[in-house]
């Protein structure tokens, strides 16, 4: 585990921009902590510069409490094996706490659950969300796209 320092987060951002939509969770953060946005939240990678798995985590625990603030950890992996292990690293999550998953690849999510069950804690999924990403308006049909509305690639 590393975590990565301001310029290599500059460059973590361009890196995550060839994985879109699936690394759009971490692009975020990564996004917001480059334009000073989020001063609690830390960067970090399995390895650098090739890194196959990313975490954003707060740097300062939340509170136990599911009411009040509670550790989310965004994060983005290219395969499961690198995420297992990266999540499994002493110090980047706290088992003891309630603590939000967000970004996890359905394809992965059997194996955060089985690391979940290996430590002991309970966990559930709560939500689903699937991203789609239309490389082209030309690919849609002319009666799927209302004369009121202009289509054009995402400019990040």
């Amino acid at each position: 585990m590393r975590e990565l320092n301001p310029s290599e987060i500059m460059e973590a951002e361009q890196a995550l921009k060839l994985h879109f939509p699936e690394s759009l969770k971490v692009y975020g953060c990564v996004f917001n902590i480059n334009r000073g946005k989020p001063q609690n939240l830390e960067v970090v990678v399995d390895a650098w510069p090739d890194f196959s798995a990313i975490v954003c985590k707060p740097k300062i625990k939340g509170t136990r409490d599911r009411e009040g603030d509670f550790n989310i950890h965004s994060m983005f992996s290219r395969d499961q094996d690198s995420l297992r292990r990266l999540l499994d690293t002493p110090g980047l999550l706290d088992w003891g706490m309630y603590t939000l998953l967000a970004g996890v690849d359905l394809n992965y999510l059997d194996a955060v659950k089985a690391l979940m069950d290996q430590h002991q804690v309970p966990s559930r999924t709560q939500g689903v969300m699937r991203v789609l990403s239309l490389g082209s308006p030309t690919q849609l049909r002319a009666h799927e796209r209302p004369r009121s509305h202009s289509l054009g690639p995402m400019m990040v």
